[in-house]
């Protein structure tokens, strides 16, 4: 997510769009989304409410992390800041508690982020199971009102262009044609 810089609203608000977009386009399936928000989740903000409202729209939890674990994510030792900035947003059907996010303090990671994880329980068909059925199949959703309808139109002519029709052949003139009888 981006980071506070004048237009971080507008952002954050552009890039819950894109996952909306994504969880549009495959109705009927089990979400995990993970990573940086740059956003503290006890912290009253417009890009609260925002992340907030995108979890009760389409029912995801907004993963907490286990209480027995470190307390931040994001740390800058030279500056002494500490943050919990990264977060799990997921089904709530994934997960068996509210605090299944586990912060991972691994003497070997360089980045100023510290690893989470989240243990998500799943059924594993076998080739004996039946199929599931019920969920339909996550093609993708072409937004024909967003596109650039000039490009397509060049693009699609070039194309077009390029391709040699067997004009002897559609018009059976060619020398080496024979006819059924």
């Amino acid at each position: 997510m981006p980071f506070d810089n004048g237009d971080r609203l507008l952002r954050f608000e552009a890039v819950l769009g894109y996952m909306q977009g994504i969880v549009d386009k495959c109705l009927g399936y089990k979400f995990i989304f993970g990573g940086d928000f740059n956003l503290p989740k006890h912290i009253s903000s417009c890009e609260n409410v925002c992340v907030k409202n995108f979890c009760a729209n389409n029912n995801f939890l907004w993963a907490d992390v286990h209480s027995n674990n470190v307390s931040y994510t994001y740390h800058n030792d030279k500056l002494q800041c500490f943050s919990l900035i990264d977060h799990i947003l997921c089904s709530p059907e994934l997960v068996r508690t509210q605090d299944c996010v586990e912060i991972l303090l691994h003497g070997d990671n360089l980045s100023d982020h510290l690893a989470i994880s989240c243990a998500c329980s799943v059924s594993v068909l076998s080739s004996s199971s039946p199929k599931h059925t019920s969920l339909p199949s996550c093609t993708p959703k072409l937004n024909w009102d967003k596109g650039d309808i000039t490009a397509y139109h060049t693009v699609l002519s070039q194309s077009l262009s390029n391709i040699a029709l067997p004009t002897e052949a559609l018009l059976c003139s060619g020398k080496k044609m024979w006819r059924s009888s």
